[in-house]
């Protein structure tokens, strides 16, 4: 942990469990017993993401009480094609990873092996025990219960929604559906806990009356007024199961219930700081030992006493020193400059202002500043509106989820306006959220757009010329900007600058008339280190290409004066990258040195706690680049 040490994360296994359980399962009124399940499932998520450090403690704690009492209620989760648990709430996965153990589903020794690449991922994986819905990316789940409810008549298909995940909407289309259906056989619970990561949903994008709106599809509205009750859950429960039409039920909670620190349904703007925050020692010691208050089974509290008995031994503050800026960061510096400058500047936000480094420009220039919250295909298309009426609209949201606004991209790219998308968190050093939040194939998406600008900047320092050579030569054509939330994991590169679109940058010289090509802080330092790890008269050069788009046949004829051969090295997946890029604009050039050897992604990404773990994977760190350039067949000089 951060500031103190103390004994290892505190899991209760199921043995713990089976007697309330049974107690239950003999009398479905004993919510004494389901209470304390559901502090079970809270100590248990705590193990989950202590031992990650990592998670959504609020998130989950939220949903504690649904997700006990719906495991709790049914004995049919282990037979496939019973009945079916999905959480549309991603972030959640821990409680339902923590109801799994409980349940006897999922061995216990596995919450504390939360986001580990062959563990339970950081958002719900099929590859886990008990999980049928891979999940992560918001607003998706309610349509594929619907798939999973018409395929399984008998079975019933619960599903957990997020309130602030309903501005997707592809969820709305899904509730259309679902009601034109009647589809009695699944139970929708929409947690209702007021909070979106650190804001009140009432702030981002509010829905004045969602019961009214339900009910205007023709849904059966149960709204649960103390949602984290679990008699009034489950009582909720057991009527939508039995209901004759489709039913929600809508479950007014708070965002971190059970641990009275975490615990809130309404902040202030940016005030809730248990989103993604993990407890420190002390924290951690005071969340099991509030949530021990409630346990009453023996077992369960000789097992929580004996940890609250290990000591916790306060260590030494880090010494925190000056770190280099990401190109994420950087990004967000320089458009709060921008904007100052340019009253057209209108930059736009999907839920993710404080991860894409906003919060400066929202707070000095809020009337430029436009929060849509999680709904990307409406910020996407809002700014084609903007573009339109001679604005400077600016993009931003993970790179990854910019694929689900492919087609209103492309619409707004026939339009020849010049639209900023943003992508952030791109890459593998985004190591811990999985495969839905991972982007490798961002630069594909984009590159296939006809018209769009693709630049992948490899410093800090690139970003502020780039968008001053598009801003200052009035682009008409629509931007793509690839950025990391770290910066260089292997080696800092010092920039050589200055930018040239379609050209590249000689960042090391190598000692042989070979190069690697490559792109982005991480590749260019792994790449430099590795090619100084050969021997003499083996080091390729290291050439770093920014621009994906529009290389230059100048640039092409350079390479071909100072190299005989290419290796291409990405960290993009395998296809529609930096090699397609480049392969386009050599065979253009008669005298092209030819392209040898490429490195990339390839396969599904996934959870890991090591930043460079992704990396190593995929073969992209420095010592995996060294094996590989020691085994490339350099044409002879």
């Amino acid at each position: 942990f951060a500031t103190t040490t103390m004994a290892a994360p505190l899991v209760l296994g199921p043995h713990i469990y089976a007697p309330l359980l049974q107690r239950f399962a003999t009398d479905r009124t004993d919510y004494v017993a389901l209470r304390e399940i559901a502090s079970y499932n809270r100590i248990n998520t705590l193990a989950a993401i202590a031992s990650a450090q990592r998670g959504w403690l609020g998130a989950c704690f939220s949903c504690a009480e649904t997700l006990t009492a719906i495991y709790a209620d049914s004995s049919l989760f282990r037979s496939e094609g019973r009945d079916v648990v999905a959480l549309s709430k991603g972030h959640a996965a821990a409680m339902q990873y923590a109801c799994l153990v409980g349940a006897g589903i999922l061995p216990q020794e596995e919450l504390t092996r939360y986001e580990l690449p062959d563990g339970p991922q950081a958002h719900t994986d099929r590859q886990t025990p008990g999980i049928a819905i891979n999940t992560g990316s918001l607003g998706q789940t309610l349509s594929k219960s619907i798939g999973l409810a018409l395929a399984r008549p008998d079975s019933i298909v619960h599903v957990v929604i997020g309130d602030g995940e309903l501005q997707e909407g592809q969820n709305w289309e899904a509730l259309m559906a679902w009601a034109k259906m009647g589809l009695t056989n699944i139970v929708a619970v929409i947690d209702c806990n007021g909070i979106q990561t650190d804001s009140c949903v009432n702030d981002i994008m509010p829905n004045p009356d969602l019961p009214a709106a339900l009910a205007g599809f023709g849904f059966n509205v149960v709204s649960v007024e103390h949602g984290n009750s679990v008699a009034d859950i489950h009582t909720a429960l057991v009527a939508a199961r039995q209901a004759l039409k489709p039913t929600v039920i809508l479950a007014t909670t708070f965002k971190g219930a059970g641990v009275s620190f975490m615990a809130a349904r309404v902040v202030p703007a940016r005030g809730y700081s248990w989103h993604g925050q993990v407890p420190n020692a002390q924290q951690y010691h005071d969340a099991v030992e509030e949530l021990g208050a409630n346990v009453t089974s023996q077992p369960a509290v000789d097992a929580i006493r004996a940890w609250l008995s290990s000591p916790i031994a306060p260590v030494g503050a880090a010494v925190s020193t000056p770190a280099a800026l990401s190109t994420g960061q950087a990004f967000g510096a320089f458009i709060v400059a921008l904007g100052k400058t340019n009253a057209a500047v209108r930059v736009i936000d999907a839920d993710l202002e404080k991860s894409c480094n906003l919060t400066p420009f929202a707070a000095a220039l809020p009337d430029q500043f436009i929060e849509l919250g999680a709904a990307e295909q409406n910020m996407v298309s809002i700014a084609g509106g903007l573009a339109l009426a001679g604005l400077l609209p600016i993009c931003n949201t993970y790179a990854n989820f910019y694929r689900r606004s492919a087609e209103q991209i492309y619409v707004n790219a026939t339009e020849n306006t010049p639209v900023v998308y943003a992508g952030h968190y791109a890459g593998l050093c985004y190591a811990t959220d999985g495969k839905t939040h991972q982007a490798t194939g961002d630069i594909a998406l984009f590159r296939s757009i006809p018209g769009v600008i693709v630049v992948y900047p490899g410093w800090s320092d690139e970003v502020a010329e780039i968008l001053t050579w598009y801003y200052g030569t009035h682009q008409t054509r629509p931007l793509y900007i690839r950025l990391h939330r770290t910066p260089a994991v292997f080696k800092a590169v010092c920039y050589p600058g200055p930018f040239r679109f379609g050209h590249g940058v000689w960042v090391h010289a190598g000692d042989c008339p070979f190069a690697v090509v490559t792109a982005g802080p991480h590749m260019i330092g792994a790449s430099c280190a590795a090619s100084s790890a050969q021997e003499a008269g083996r080091r390729p050069a290291v050439v770093a290409v920014s621009s994906h788009t529009d290389i230059s046949s100048d640039f092409v004829k350079e390479l071909a004066v100072k190299h005989r051969a290419i290796v291409v090295i990405e960290e993009l997946y395998v296809a529609g990258g930096l090699y397609e890029a480049l392969v386009h604009a050599l065979i253009a050039v008669p005298s092209a040195p030819p392209i040898i050897g490429h490195v990339a992604v390839t396969g599904m990404t996934f959870s890991t706690r090591e930043r460079t773990g992704l990396y190593a994977h995929y073969g992209l760190d420095p010592a995996s680049l060294t094996a590989y350039l020691q085994g490339v067949a350099w044409p002879a000089c």
